[in-house]
């Protein structure tokens, strides 16, 4: 009889702990004090970029979204600090950069797209790239190129490539390029930061190969001379 009395007593353990062990499973843990931090890499310049707003979000079901907003500092870096994490199913969290478009500038955003809540502890490396507006490449006054004089003017964005090695940003020009009456090229929405240029001339009989760099900030509007 004792034998059987003991049996149902674990029985009855058993069940209990299995039950409270599903009920915790549903259960809302909140954490609190949480810290989310990052960095927003340029990889136009392989540099952070700064003063760009950046939002942590909070989705709810059936209450909407609430949003978080800091800017990045003068190395990228930002941070979301002192925040409750719900680990329930009915809370999801997330990063959200706006996209930026004006003209030929062009700024692209990320997400937004939800976090593992898993990760929240992980320092994440975002990346974007942004272009220049507008760059007139112009013949100096009163030149014309007429043959046997010629040249090849080729433009590379070095640092993006790194960071997207499939993609070359690479502009080549010639004079047939330059024609009158304005003997101008107008150059918008390339990449922004450092562009290589490389000047391979034949002028009078002479070759010669000039080598120069122009940096191009995000938006900017700026003329380049070829130095013929």
């Amino acid at each position: 009889m004792n034998s059987k009395r003991t049996v149902l007593y674990l029985l009855m353990t058993i069940c209990l702990i299995t039950t409270n062990a599903s009920c915790s499973k549903n259960e809302d843990i909140v954490t609190k004090n949480v810290a989310v931090r990052g960095n927003l890499r340029n990889d136009c310049t392989g540099t952070g970029f700064s003063g760009v707003s950046v939002s942590f979000y909070t989705r709810k079901t059936n209450s909407g979204i609430s949003y978080l907003t800091t800017s990045t500092d003068l190395k990228g870096n930002f941070s979301f600090t002192g925040l409750d994490i719900h680990s329930s199913n009915d809370y999801a969290y997330g990063l959200f950069i706006d996209t930026y478009v004006r003209g030929s500038t062009e700024f692209d955003g990320i997400g937004p797209e939800d976090i593992n809540k898993e990760q929240l502890s992980t320092f994440f490396q975002l990346s974007t790239l942004a272009t220049f507006n507008n760059c007139p490449l112009r013949l100096p006054p009163g030149i014309s190129i007429n043959a046997p004089d010629t040249f090849t003017l080729t433009f590379i964005q070095n640092v993006l490539h790194f960071y997207e090695p499939k993609n070359t940003y690479m502009l080549t020009l010639f004079p047939r390029d330059f024609q009158p009456p304005s003997k101008l090229v107008n150059i918008g929405g390339y990449p922004m930061g450092w562009w290589n240029i490389a000047l391979d001339k034949t002028k009078s009989g002479i070759h010669t190969i000039i080598h120069d760099s122009i940096y191009l900030r995000f938006g900017e509007d700026t003329t380049y001379i070829i130095p013929w």
